[in-house]
């Protein structure tokens, strides 16, 4: 066989695989496994192909690395991927019972897995082409995305012990407006509020009551399916609720489980490239300019939640976000049960009974309705309109003793100016 055929089909025969995410921008495109290099490849074709060595002059068939080289990149779409983590339950279930089946039979099933499969990648790619046909409609229409962010530690003091000791968490809940692709970041510590549905209920309501411009008929937004903050009967209820305040309909999208990457995951990218850059973080403004000044154009707004995150802990001129106890208020008109497992888009009028779907693709085709019988929409306008706070504004979230003692142990290895009173509410 000619050197270039043959190093075609080894190249072929490399254990390449899609992108878990980029198959509807770039269907054809494979990737190695993270740390594969070309002169990596170059030695193992020529171990498993000896005939080819290049360093007998007498070898009419010897082959040099920049042909090899000039073959990988010029004829073949493949890249090296990064090391692969949160990858989708089904793909990898139905990519081994493919690869079993492949060598055992029978052939009736592989056939069915095969079929399974393209119809898992079909669902999801029709979540993200649902994204980027949102993206395009017109100024009737706020198109939202919404999630949280890998929690930041406070100190970070860079010392040996410090990898054994617990940290405040310090939490980001990011809505991204899709048209301009404007962020804003929702930041605040442990010690001031939870990650719950309260909390995403109240952000989303101050955003809405802020930021929706005149003139927004329609409000979409993409979420992911968590169900202890998202994707849950009081969330939702919320939503509904702007039906009577701010638009006509609301609807939101779940992707496919395993396939959650969210547009304003590509922000939080940002963050989390930068920070990686970070040996030191001891003040809470430290955090708050650093999210700031992370973009250069179209910078990230930071909202501050239920009380002021500075050093000193006194309001400046960041807006603050206090949180409503929508749980208790809405638990009394609500079903005990939602039944959200499978639901995958949801969209509200001023109807009580929402429309729903469960495959992309199939359009609204039933009904979800939360609410006890006796609701009505003037009952839900008025619970909402009453709301109790989740939070006693003198007062802060319980910190465990092991976080409290090991934060405090750690201050002891920096320099903290007295003006930095935030660890005081400890």
């Amino acid at each position: 066989m000619e050197p270039k055929n043959a190093i075609r089909q080894f190249i072929k025969n490399l254990n390449a695989r899609e992108s878990h995410y980029s198959r509807e921008s770039n269907p054809h495109k494979y990737f190695l496994p993270s740390g594969t290099t070309i002169s990596q490849l170059y030695r193992q074709f020529l171990a498993e192909h000896p005939e080819y060595q290049p360093n007998e002059n007498n070898n009419r068939n010897r082959t040099f690395y920049w042909l090899f080289r000039k073959i990988f990149n010029t004829e073949f779409n493949i890249g090296v991927g990064y090391p692969r983590s949160d990858l989708c339950n089904t793909c990898e279930l139905l990519s081994t019972q493919i690869k079993v089946t492949t060598r055992e039979g029978p052939e009736a099933r592989l056939h069915e897995l095969k079929q399974s499969q393209l119809n898992h990648w079909d669902s999801a790619s029709q979540f993200y082409a649902e994204i980027q046909r949102c993206t395009q409609l017109g100024d009737e229409y706020l198109v939202l995305c919404c999630d949280f962010e890998k929690n930041f530690s406070l100190p970070i003091t860079g010392i040996n012990r410090e990898y054994f000791s617990s940290h405040l968490n310090v939490y980001n809940f990011g809505v991204k407006n899709m048209q301009p692709g404007a962020a804003t970041m929702f930041f605040y510590p442990q010690n001031y509020a939870k990650k719950s549905s309260n909390e995403v209920a109240s952000i989303l309501q101050w955003y809405i009551d802020h930021k929706i411009q005149p003139g927004v008929r329609h409000v979409i937004i993409f979420a992911d399916n968590s169900a202890g903050q998202n994707k849950n009967r009081f969330v939702l209820t919320l939503l509904h609720s702007l039906c009577y305040t701010h638009c006509e309909t609301v609807t939101v999208y779940f992707p496919v489980p395993g396939h959650s990457f969210l547009p304003i995951d590509r922000d939080f990218a940002i963050l989390e490239k930068k920070r990686k850059k970070i040996d030191r973080i001891i003040r809470p403004s430290q955090w708050v300019n650093f999210i700031r000044t992370a973009k250069v154009v179209n910078p990230f707004e930071v909202v501050f939640v239920e009380k002021p995150f500075t050093d000193s802990t006194l309001a400046d001129e960041t807006p603050i976000v206090r949180i409503r106890d929508f749980k208790s208020a809405l638990t009394p008109l609500l079903t005990g049960r939602a039944n959200l497992g499978e639901i995958r888009g949801l969209r509200f009028s001023q109807e009580l009974i929402a429309e729903s779907f469960n495959d992309y693709g199939t359009g609204f085709i039933h009904q979800w309705n939360p609410f006890t019988v006796r609701v009505n929409p003037a009952m839900l306008q008025d619970t909402l309109r009453n709301l109790p706070f989740a939070y006693n504004a003198d007062e802060f979230v319980p910190v465990s003793d092991n976080a409290r003692n090991d934060v405090r142990a750690l201050l002891n290895y920096v320099d903290i100016p007295r003006c930095v009173r935030y660890y005081d509410t400890l």
